[in-house]
């Protein structure tokens, strides 16, 4: 995956998913630590999201119960890479970016 065509904000919310699996003990961050970065206040979904008035807090807790689910290791990496489910998300967000026509991946 090509990560020249993640936005600010995209980029933003993967090391946010990051640090949520550092936290967690997990060797690699899943989709529920992304929506957990996608969602934190500093990502731009957050602020999106409570434009629209949705539960917020529901998703926050339903990512948090899955990120506990993940297997825990004692030597968690600095930056730990995406599991295969996140290559597949990216992979389909780059086919709608393409046949979207835009620039780059954006978070919101």
């Amino acid at each position: 995956m090509n990560t020249q065509t993640f936005s600010e904000s995209l980029t933003s919310a993967i090391h946010i998913a990051q640090q949520f699996a550092r936290e967690f003990h997990n060797e690699k961050y899943s989709s529920a630590h992304l929506l957990r970065g996608l969602l934190h206040k500093d990502a731009g979904l957050h602020a999106l999201l409570n434009a629209l008035d949705k539960d917020i807090s529901y998703m926050i807790e339903w990512a948090e119960i899955r990120m506990e689910s993940v297997e825990r290791v004692a030597l968690v990496p600095e930056a730990p890479a995406g599991d295969t489910k996140i290559a597949l998300i990216l992979e389909e967000a780059d086919n709608i970016r393409l046949k979207l026509g835009f620039d780059e991946i954006n978070a919101l």
